[in-house]
């Protein structure tokens, strides 16, 4: 719940990747479940996907607590699953429409 007059900011970001259809799992030279660093680089299913978002917004989030800015009442951050499929029921939509439900009010989101 956001007092009047003060402004809140929800960072949603999604943490689920697709599966590995079997005619590309012969494709793979690691295991795509299995993390693998090879030349320096980070091999498997979703070593990139949104971490680099997922970070800055944490960055973010500090940062502005850091410098004592005060430019918002309340910061939520949700980590949400069904993105990579557009499964709104089950992630994606569904815990900020929760949030919502449940009197939460963000004024921004970033996504």
């Amino acid at each position: 719940f956001t007092p009047e007059g003060r402004r809140s900011l929800l960072f949603s970001v999604h943490v689920d990747v697709v599966d590995v259809p079997k005619s590309q799992l012969e494709r793979w030279t690691v295991d795509p479940w299995s993390p693998t660093i090879k030349n320096g680089m980070i091999y498997g299913r979703g070593a990139s996907d949104m971490k680099a978002g997922i970070t800055a917004m944490i960055w973010a989030m500090k940062a502005v607590q850091e410098v004592g800015l005060n430019l918002m009442d309340s910061v939520g951050f949700e980590l949400v699953v069904g993105e990579e499929l557009m499964q709104h029921e089950i992630g994606t939509t569904a815990p900020t429409k929760k949030l919502i439900k449940d009197r939460y009010k963000f004024d921004f989101a970033l996504f």
